[in-house]
C-alpha cells in the first residue's frame, strides 16, 4: 500500500463545465512511493475549466485525503486544412480559397463532424506584424467544411511578404473569447502563402497566328 495506510486513489470530475465523463480507468494504486498514476483517462465533452478531484480510497468518503487539479480545457476534436488559400495578390480576392474541415474525437477515433454549429474564424498567423484578413473571415461550416470565398489582404501590404493563416474554432466560446491560445481551441495553421502587391495580371491573345501549312 501507500503512505498513511492509503491503497489506492480515485478520480472524478468536480468542476464539469461541458457535462462530460471520464473514460479509461478512474482508479490507480499507490506504489510504496506513495504516487498513483492514471495512464488513460479522457474527459468524452469539450469545456472550458474542468477540474478533476483525486481522492484517497474512493471519493464517495467526504473526510477522506483528496486534491483538486488546475483548471484544463477539453478540445471538441481537430480542424484540417484541406485545401490550401493560392494565389494572393493584395487587396484582391485569394483566387484558390481555403476549405476547412472539422473533425470529431470521440472514441479516439477522428471523423468529419456534420453536426458542429460553431464558427471557424481565419486569421494572419502575426509575428510583430498589424496585417489584417479581409472579406468573411467567420464561418459556420455546414456538413463538417467551412468553404471561404473571398478572403484578401487589405490594399495596405505594400511589399511582398509570404504570410500564413490561423483557423481556430471553439465548441461553446463567443467568437471574441475563442483565441489560438485557449487551451480548448481547435487551432491549425496553414501552409506559407506568398502576397504579391498588386493586381493579377491576364493575358489574352488578340490576334490570332495564321495557320501554316506543313
Amino acid at each position: 500500500g501507500g503512505r498513511g495506510g492509503y491503497r489506492y486513489a480515485e478520480v472524478i470530475i468536480e468542476n464539469n463545465p461541458g457535462c462530460g465523463g471520464l473514460v479509461g480507468n478512474t482508479s490507480a494504486d499507490f506504489d510504496a512511493d506513495g504516487q498513483a498514476a492514471f495512464t488513460d483517462l479522457a474527459i468524452d465533452a469539450p469545456g472550458r475549466e474542468y477540474s478533476l478531484r483525486f481522492c484517497a480510497d474512493g471519493c464517495s468518503d467526504a473526510s477522506r485525503p483528496y486534491a483538486t487539479s488546475n483548471p484544463l480545457g477539453v478540445r471538441f476534436g481537430r480542424i484540417s486544412v484541406i485545401r490550401e488559400a493560392q494565389s494572393a495578390f493584395a487587396g484582391s480576392a485569394f483566387q484558390v480559397q481555403p476549405i476547412v474541415r472539422v473533425e470529431s474525437a470521440l472514441q479516439g477515433t477522428f471523423t468529419v463532424a456534420p453536426d458542429y454549429d460553431f464558427a471557424i474564424n481565419a486569421i494572419v498567423y502575426k509575428e510583430g506584424r498589424g496585417w489584417d484578413l479581409a472579406g468573411r473571415a467567420s464561418l459556420w461550416p455546414v456538413d463538417g467544411l467551412a468553404q471561404f470565398t473571398d478572403l484578401r489582404m487589405d490594399q495596405s501590404t505594400l511589399l511582398d511578404e509570404t504570410i500564413r493563416l490561423v483557423f481556430v474554432s471553439c465548441m461553446g466560446v463567443p467568437r471574441e473569447d475563442c483565441l489560438p491560445e485557449n487551451e480548448e481551441a481547435m487551432v491549425v495553421l496553414s501552409s506559407p502563402l506568398p502576397v504579391i502587391h498588386g493586381a493579377p495580371a491576364s493575358a489574352f491573345v488578340t490576334v490570332q497566328p495564321p495557320v501554316l501549312s506543313a
